[in-house]
């Protein structure tokens, strides 16, 4: 969605907004004239793409359990050795 982004300062009720901040755009007619100043202009977001592999989970195999059981095997078969 399009933003409206200031290019310098404006102050607009009681507020500053700085170069770079989002105007508020419920006022079309101080839009357009933010805009024939050059004080404010659209900015287009671009989507930003998904690169995250996605997985399926398996049941059962949830990484957490499984690291915890076989650390209590490890361990408890280290203290036994150590006896």
């Amino acid at each position: 969605m399009a933003k409206l982004k200031a290019t310098r300062s404006v102050l607009y009720q009681n507020r500053l907004y700085g170069a770079g901040d989002e105007l508020p755009t419920t006022d079309a007619a101080l839009v357009n004239a933010w805009l024939d100043a050059k004080s404010a202009v659209w900015d287009e977001e671009k989507p930003v793409e998904n690169t995250a592999k996605q997985t399926e989970a398996t049941p059962g195999t949830a990484s957490g359990v499984k690291q915890a059981s076989q650390s209590t095997k490890t361990n408890g078969s280290k203290k036994a050795s150590k006896k």
